[in-house]
């Protein structure tokens, strides 16, 4: 669990424990325990252990996962890779690996060598939710 007094330095790192809302900068690390709604860069790591709504971009690795109701919503893109518990509504995750653990519904784009929206694996380019499988089986249906 990350702590509002856990060495806070700005434009460095940054973590609350708490709900928080807005843009942050940093140049290693930015966290949240929380709900965090916004744009987060950073040149590391961006890990969020609750709902995270908006758009994360980091250097080597973004991870949103940690508790039973944390999600994707928005775009999260890294260099080496994204995973993130679930998703709600709209993710798209753009790096090498990308990984959302738990396909909640809505609509998943994912760019990269390996991707993977809950049982569905696609190299390159991952679409999911977009298209309605009952209505696509119905017409190939002769």
């Amino acid at each position: 669990m990350m702590s509002k007094g856990c060495g806070n330095i700005p434009f460095i790192a940054q973590t609350t424990d708490f709900k928080d809302k807005g843009v942050r900068l940093n140049l290693f690390l930015s966290g949240s325990d929380d709900y965090f709604s916004g744009i987060s860069v950073n040149g590391g790591f961006g890990i969020y252990r609750g709902k995270f709504e908006g758009v994360l971009l980091s250097g080597l690795f973004n991870i949103i996962d940690g508790n039973p109701s944390s999600s994707l919503t928005g775009l999260s893109c890294s260099a080496l890779g994204n995973y993130a518990e679930s998703n709600h509504n709209l993710a798209v995750q753009v790096g090498l690996f990308n990984k959302i653990d738990e396909y909640t519904g809505g609509k998943v784009i994912q760019l990269g060598l390996v991707n993977r929206a809950g049982d569905q694996y696609s190299p390159i380019l991952n679409f999911r939710g977009f298209f309605n499988k009952k209505s696509l089986e119905e017409k190939l249906e002769w």
